[in-house]
């Protein structure tokens, strides 16, 4: 149908755009709003901006090495962006970040081995000293096509495929700036396969028939941050969902951790883990057939990731 076509070429081409501008206008909207911006600089500041950059490299060369091996090299970047606004019982929180790495063995070209881009936006109500009512925005998705290496002639991810989007509502409990617990009884979250002409929609629980899936349920968001002291930094994050719908006891689980340790100023240390549990996804499953690795149907596991990374960093 043409109203599909249009939505979806709406959704691929101008929905990160629209991200960036929301954050970045989010002072606009403010004035807007008719809030006095403070003139002196005694006055608490309404706003709050700041982030943080990532690069890092490794590379690892051998020759002739009798023991075995191959030369190796890879690189990550990573930025992270916040808008926060305070007005009495007011609180309005912006996020998004974005990571991109790439990884080369030996003779091979380079591949994609990290890219994610992730927008949240977060509108609350102070109804008591530490919970909020509030209302959740987030957009989860990728720029560039992977690939399920060493196979790289079929795509398996693209430009808005998937893409997840997710409307909460319901209660925001935050304990410091360390701590927040969002607890949403009421949650619609959308997955979206932009083109599924080349993406297979199916391996993301999208209908064979059809580019995208709503489902409804339950969710749950914990933030947690621990400084041990100036140079040791741990930020966990939790996601939990449950669709009343279809399966409610099958639980998706996102849950990623980051640890910083700082040895200068701008150098740093970086370990992150991601796992994640979705039922709807396929996993592809292998087995070996008169010697070769074959593909022989799908299956439902749990998906880790650890990145362990020396590079420069800073922050503004």
């Amino acid at each position: 149908m043409l109203y599909k076509i249009i939505i979806r070429e709406l959704c691929s081409k101008y929905i990160i755009v629209f991200i960036f501008l929301f954050i970045y206008t989010s002072g606009g909207f403010a004035s807007n709003l008719n809030i006095e911006t403070p003139a002196e600089d005694s006055t608490p500041k309404l706003w709050k901006t700041g982030g943080t950059g990532n690069i890092s490299f490794s590379q690892g060369y051998l020759s002739n090495w009798v023991q075995g091996g191959e030369s190796s090299i890879s690189t990550l970047w990573s930025l992270n962006l916040f808008a926060k606004y305070k007005n009495k019982r007011i609180q309005y929180d912006n996020t998004i970040s974005w990571k991109y790495g790439l990884h080369k063995p030996g003779e091979e070209s380079f591949r994609k081995n990290e890219d994610i881009i992730n927008a949240n936006t977060k509108l609350g109500y102070q109804s008591s000293s530490n919970w909020y009512y509030s209302i959740m925005l987030g957009f989860k998705s990728q720029f560039f096509n992977g690939f399920n290496y060493p196979n790289d002639s079929v795509v398996i991810s693209s430009l808005m495929a998937p893409a997840y989007l997710q409307a909460s509502l319901g209660m925001d409990y935050k304990l410091n700036d360390k701590f927040s617990l969002m607890l949403s009884p009421i949650s619609a979250r959308t997955t979206i396969i932009a083109d599924t002409s080349l993406v297979d929609q199916t391996k993301y629980g999208v209908a064979s028939d059809n580019w995208f899936k709503q489902e409804l349920g339950a969710f749950i968001k914990a933030i947690w941050k621990y400084e041990v002291n100036d140079h040791f930094y741990i930020q966990n994050t939790l996601e939990l969902f449950t669709n009343y719908l279809d399966k409610p006891q099958n639980i998706d689980v996102d849950w990623e951790m980051n640890i910083k340790i700082k040895a200068t100023k701008y150098i740093t240390t970086n370990i992150s883990t991601h796992l994640i549990y979705d039922d709807d996804i396929r996993i592809p499953k292998y087995e070996e057939i008169d010697g070769v690795k074959t593909q022989t149907g799908y299956t439902k596991k749990v998906q880790f990731k650890e990145l362990l990374t020396v590079g420069l960093s800073y922050k503004f």
